[in-house]
């Protein structure tokens, strides 16, 4: 009687069950650390507190995209339903780098190594817009505020915009409407942006909702906007007491941003009216100038304690 040795038998691929292959995908793809929670970062008021992005690293292995058609279409799909990637193209001082680095998005490519990889669920372009417009002229308000709008274009779906490779599954049906709500969900937490256009693969009423609630003001009750810019003077000081002049900049310098971003947007003149006229003018004024000067001591000191350590 021959002895049967003891060894791992080869096996097809293939004939693993599909649940187990896309396990095999998810690892080799779907690889990336996990980010610490930050639950205080991660509320809008501390944004601006965070300066660095969150990079993640990963121990993807894209080798089994090349291993037939087949495989290549099943890893494919995995990959890009799994990671979700999100493209962000903001200019300067754009609320969404600090909504990033606030939140602990993870980070996992900047520059042109984005524009390379085509597997995006989301395209985002936050522009800006100075000088001018009509609706600013109109409004008798004080000239000393700037005019600045933030503009936001949102592309659902860039995967689907191109023809894609005969060899990488049809993902159309994978962009569901709660697909599509998990997507763009968490840019509701940005405000106040002037012009939101939502376009791509993407269901009319979740278009509207994103943009119905971007385009939003802040604060809709004049006493909330006052109060809200009043506990963060006071934030600011405190944090200038322990010391922490950068934090208290940061904060400083949002609450400043926030009245430069409510006098533009579409809600100001209700604001206005509701908070009293020149009552209310004066409130905001009084409390953009000690914000003001507050920003720019800080700065100067932290510019001073800089030159000294060189």
């Amino acid at each position: 009687m021959a002895a049967v040795a003891d060894e791992a038998q080869p096996f097809r691929f293939m004939d693993l069950p599909g649940e187990l292959r896309n396990k095999v995908y998810e690892l080799l793809l779907c690889s990336y650390e996990a980010v610490q929670d930050q639950t205080e970062e991660k509320h809008p008021t501390y944004w601006h507190t965070v300066r660095d992005y969150t990079y993640v690293s990963h121990s993807n292995d894209t080798a089994i995209l090349r291993v037939n058609s087949q495989v290549h279409r099943e890893a494919y799909h995995v990959m890009v339903k799994t990671n979700r990637f999100d493209s962000i193209v903001s200019a300067g001082r754009a609320p969404v780098n600090a909504m990033v680095r606030g939140a602990c998005i993870p980070v996992v490519a900047r520059g042109k190594r984005v524009t390379n990889f085509r597997g995006r669920v989301l395209h985002v372009v936050i522009s800006k817009t100075y000088g001018k417009h009509a609706f600013v002229e109109e409004r008798p308000h004080g000239p000393e505020f700037v005019p600045v709008m933030i503009l936001a274009l949102f592309i659902m779906a860039p995967v689907l915009l191109s023809q894609h490779s005969w060899c990488q599954d049809d993902l159309t049906g994978f962009f569901s409407e709660a697909t599509q709500n998990a997507i763009l969900g968490p840019f509701l937490q940005l405000w106040g942006v002037y012009c939101v256009d939502v376009c791509g693969r993407v269901l009319h009423k979740v278009a509207g909702s994103l943009k119905d609630g971007m385009e939003a003001a802040r604060w809709q009750d004049p006493e909330d906007m006052i109060k809200a810019l009043t506990e963060a003077t006071k934030l600011g000081t405190e944090h200038k007491h322990k010391t922490d002049l950068m934090k208290a900049l940061n904060v400083w310098n949002e609450a400043y941003y926030a009245i430069a971003r409510m006098r533009v947007g579409r809600s100001w003149i209700k604001l206005v009216d509701l908070g009293g006229g020149k009552t209310f003018i004066d409130k905001v004024a009084k409390l953009r100038l000690i914000l003001h000067l507050n920003v720019t001591e800080s700065g100067f000191a932290l510019r001073a304690i800089t030159q000294k350590q060189q």
